[in-house]
């Protein structure tokens, strides 16, 4: 009967746990593993506060052993992977391998291999990544990664993945009261966009109905976004919407007409603003003189703007 030697152990101690502004984890698999799991060990409290929660894991690890060491902090996130040696822990040499499986809607499906080498010797390796590469970083971070062990894994998380650019390139127009809110892989549209006066606010573009210019102004609007190949979704009633818009138009026009009548011509105006109760309120371009403006707020209120009077859409004045 042949005598299988036990593995000499050795005794590893770490700091894990959350800190101010940065964390700290650990996995090992053990040489009879396949895969990294979370250790179980000794844990004493090192440093705990209200902003920090930090504890010595200590380990007792057979010689073999690989550990992965994960930290993030103000300068990022890094990896590190070390084996257990009698000497204690050796660092590793990580080997990354990128291989495209799909490519798709100007995406492509990336799975990393990550090979654990000492020296020219394979000592194992970590999970693969199955990542999304999109030319929208914005867009990216929106879309899952996925850690898998084997091809049946693999397969299962390039589907899942698929679904999901799919949602996210589609070019989405959701319509709300005030505004309209454009999603989707617009990338080859964003000159476009910007004529139309849609602003990118990080992941999608955004348009305040009220700032639309004429009375058709919308469905004209609505007509390009749909030739452009956007499917058009409301959140409230068309109708609503466009009496909605019809209505800020008119007394938009009326405020105008009031203050080309009782604003004086030559004082210089940025914009003017109507409200959902038709007070017309006009904001003044730069720097007004002492004169000008004392002689402006005996006639109209001022509230960092000038109220002018009141509009409605009968046409009626206050």
């Amino acid at each position: 009967m042949s005598k299988v030697a036990e593995r000499k152990e050795v005794r590893c101690e770490f700091v894990v746990g959350k800190g101010s502004r940065s964390y700290t984890r650990v996995w090992v698999m053990l040489p009879s593993e396949k895969r990294f799991s979370k250790p179980v060990g000794e844990k004493e409290a090192y440093w705990v506060s209200t902003r920090k929660q930090l504890y010595k894991l200590r380990l007792t690890l057979p010689v073999g052993t690989l550990v992965k060491v994960f930290e993030k902090g103000r300068k990022g996130a890094k990896t590190a992977y070390y084996l257990v040696t009698e000497e204690g822990l050796k660092p590793l040499e990580v080997r990354s391998e990128d291989r495209v499986v799909r490519e798709m809607h100007g995406w492509q499906i990336v799975v990393r291999r990550r090979t654990l080498v000492d020296g020219d010797r394979v000592v194992g390796v970590d999970a693969r990544i199955v990542f999304p590469r999109g030319r929208v970083p914005e867009l990216t971070a929106h879309l899952p990664a996925f850690y898998v062990w084997d091809d049946v894994e693999e397969r299962e998380a390039i589907g899942k993945l698929e679904e999901a650019i799919r949602k996210v390139v589609a070019l989405r127009a959701t319509i709300y009261l005030d505004h309209i809110l454009l999603e989707g892989d617009t990338f080859p549209l964003r000159e476009r966009l910007k004529e139309l006066g849609f602003r990118w606010m990080g992941s999608y573009w955004l348009i305040r109905i009220s700032e639309l210019v004429g009375e058709n102004a919308l469905h004209a609007l609505l007509n390009e976004l749909k030739r452009m190949g956007f499917s058009v979704q409301t959140k409230t009633s068309l109708e609503k919407i466009t009496a909605t818009f019809h209505h800020r138009w008119v007394l938009n026009e009326k405020g105008w007409e009031l203050v080309k009548r009782v604003f004086p011509p030559d004082v210089p105006i940025r914009s003017i603003s109507v409200t959902a109760d038709g007070e017309v309120r006009v904001y003044v371009k730069g720097w007004l003189d002492n004169k000008t403006f004392k002689k402006l707020r005996e006639r109209f209120p001022y509230y960092g703007y000038f109220v002018v009077g009141r509009v409605s859409l009968k046409g009626e004045e206050e």
